[in-house]
């Protein structure tokens, strides 16, 4: 999340906002998880769910840093 942050400094836009919303709240959620509460849940599950959020993060990156779009190009 850090890095993220760095990344985007100066940045706007709702896909950078998304960006840093999705992994704000993946650390949330890694941060309150509770071990027993994930061990009584299952494991397997647990790590399904943070696999997608892993998923959601990756994809609004790639939007975001990778394959935005860019001014039109203007003829020479």
């Amino acid at each position: 999340e850090q890095a993220l942050v760095r990344i985007a400094h100066g940045m706007q836009g709702t896909a950078v906002e998304q960006v840093l919303g999705l992994a704000a709240r993946l650390r949330e959620e890694l941060e309150e998880a509770d071990t027993q509460a994930v061990i009584r849940a299952g494991l397997h599950e647990y790590l399904d769910g943070i696999q997608a959020r892993l998923i959601e993060v990756h994809e609004a990156v790639q939007h975001a840093f990778i394959a935005y779009e860019t001014a039109p190009r203007r003829a020479a």
